[in-house]
């Protein structure tokens, strides 16, 4: 099998990593890099 790379780039949010104190608590990690993964395949 072949390897596959994906090679592109995109903005992330950035947040405080204190549990109760950043902005972005309560999206789940997965979500955010849901978020990254939709916007490099549009």
């Amino acid at each position: 099998m072949t390897e596959a790379y994906i090679i592109d780039a995109c903005r992330t949010p950035r947040g405080v990593g204190k549990y109760g104190k950043g902005a972005l608590t309560h999206i789940h990690p997965q979500r955010l890099g849901s978020t990254v993964l939709r916007a490099i395949a549009d």
